[in-house]
């Protein structure tokens, strides 16, 4: 199998202009974007987003079981006849935590290649941590940045000062992998101190000190739900998200409430996805935890991150 996971695409006969895709394969989710680029901006054509667990069960068995590796393959089944419908060029595709961790990842990797085609590339968490910034760097508008991208396995916290990535940490919990470690569908105060604690006893690991003029960016579903249930809307709206900034105090406030809802409360809430309200209580614990860590009178919201990263990287190796 190459080591590479860029592949090259003959391009098709085709008016339309050339595209390139991209692939994060992670512990929760499957997520493919198709751009064009044009006029030196990346404009997106397609894109899909598929719930694929790969990660359960991983904090036990250390291994992707077989259910999952069958999701995965399905989901990138669709991909695939998706990304044949485009006039391909390039192709980037990317696997994180889950199969950094599992003892079994590369053979999994090997087999997605076999039965899909599709070339994958385990990446370590300071590839991860470059692309997550690169995804939302247009964000990043102080001298000091603190960016965080709450993932489905892991958790990235980078500092960014004068343009480059100073120190990060990767915390082994996402909000899949925390999910399981508590076990319940709701926390109660005493339990939700508890596991914000545990979370921050990684969080001290960054070299970090107080910057009272801290630019801070989050990037993850837990960040975007958190913006679109402040402003209380029906149906996701991305041009709504990506980009607006809100105060820390109302995205604590909002994240402690509900991750001490009971499911039934949660799943009434229109901004939040039914599949993914049973994960909202794991992402919003590991979110106020980062809040109360890094104080800033507000937070960037982005609704962009790995991808995007991946397609600039693409783009520009081209």
């Amino acid at each position: 199998m190459p080591a590479t996971n860029k592949t090259r695409v003959a391009k098709v006969l085709s008016n339309a202009p050339p595209a390139y895709a991209v692939i994060d394969l992670g512990t929760n989710s499957c997520r493919l974007l198709i751009a064009r680029y044009i006029n030196d901006k990346i404009s997106i054509i397609d894109s899909l987003s598929d719930s694929i667990s790969l990660g359960k069960g991983i904090n036990e068995t250390q291994e992707i079981n077989e259910q999952a590796k069958q999701r995965a393959i399905n989901c990138l089944i669709k991909i695939k006849n998706k990304i044949a419908k485009h006039n391909i060029v390039a192709i980037s595709a990317v696997a994180t935590e889950t199969c950094r961790r599992a003892k079994n990842g590369q053979a999994i990797i090997d087999e997605i290649y076999q039965k899909t085609g599709i070339e994958f590339k385990i990446i370590d968490t300071k590839e991860e941590s470059e692309l997550a910034v690169a995804g939302c760097y247009d964000l990043c508008n102080g001298e000091t940045n603190l960016v965080f991208d709450i993932g489905g396995g892991s958790t990235q916290i980078m500092l960014v000062k004068n343009n480059d990535i100073s120190d990060y940490i990767s915390i082994p919990y996402g909000v899949l992998t925390l999910t399981e470690k508590i076990n319940k569908t709701y926390v109660s105060e005493q339990e939700f101190v508890k596991y914000q604690e545990y979370i921050k006893s990684y969080l001290n690991k960054l070299p970090y000190e107080n910057i009272s003029d801290i630019n801070v960016v989050g990037t993850s579903g837990t960040i975007t739900t958190i913006a679109s249930t402040h402003l209380k809307l029906n149906t996701y709206k991305r041009n709504l998200i990506d980009g607006i900034k809100i105060e820390q105090s109302e995205i604590m406030n909002l994240a402690k409430k509900i991750a001490k809802m009971q499911e039934k409360e949660r799943v009434k809430i229109p901004s939040i996805n039914q599949k993914y309200s049973k994960l909202m209580m794991a992402g919003c614990i590991i979110l106020y935890s980062i809040c109360e860590k890094f104080e800033a009178k507000y937070i960037n919201v982005a609704d962009r991150g790995i991808r995007e990263g991946m397609l600039k990287r693409l783009i520009k190796n081209d």
